[in-house]
């Protein structure tokens, strides 16, 4: 296998796996992600006890894509200008697949990241509130053709279509869209 599919392989597992939310922070993670992206006390804790819905996943989805930023900085070297601001090297930033980083970067240190990160973080998310997920490598299209290694998440059991969600793409559908061919959906955010 080639490294790109052996890090996908990784990441797979690691999506896949039952949340384990001590290993990742425990609860009180969970309840700092969903205040991070600005639902708070009772809306978080009436959030937590639902099951999962199509209306809390559309709105946890634009909660999160309002919130987080799609960014890439923490992948380029930033030197110093002359201007008294310290170089900052690639090496203090860059992104990884580990979950506790992962979320310490959004959650705390209120950073975005790009496909890898977000997405990685909000699977989390979305299984800890007991959403079922998984993982995809996807293609994204430009006008010299596409570009694969992109991130995407897939949720299963909220109807008869598997749901893409894509809060790592930085254009992002901002509502969640049914999986299959010939579909259109309205994105309210935008009117569109």
């Amino acid at each position: 296998q080639t490294i790109p599919c052996l890090i996908i392989e990784k990441f797979r597992n690691m999506v896949t796996a039952e949340p384990n939310l001590k290993d990742a922070g425990s609860g009180a993670m969970l309840l700092a992600y969903l205040s991070r992206i600005g639902i708070e006390s009772e809306a978080a804790d009436d959030l937590i006890d639902r099951d999962p819905n199509t209306a809390d996943l559309k709105f946890l989805l634009q909660s999160h894509l309002k919130a987080v930023p799609f960014e890439n900085l923490g992948q380029i070297s930033h030197p110093a200008g002359g201007d008294g601001v310290p170089a900052i090297p690639t090496v203090l930033h860059r992104p990884t697949l580990d979950l506790k980083k992962t979320l310490k970067k959004i959650v705390f240190d209120r950073r975005g990241g790009f496909c890898w990160e977000l997405n990685y973080a909000f699977a989390w998310l979305l299984r800890s509130l007991g959403y079922t997920t998984r993982v995809g490598n996807s293609s994204v299209m430009h006008p010299g053709g596409p570009s694969p290694g992109h991130l995407c998440i897939f949720v299963e059991g909220l109807g008869a279509d598997v749901i893409h969600v894509d809060p790592g793409f930085g254009d992002a559908p901002r509502v969640p869209v049914p999986a299959k061919v010939g579909n259109a959906v309205t994105d309210d955010m935008i009117g569109d």
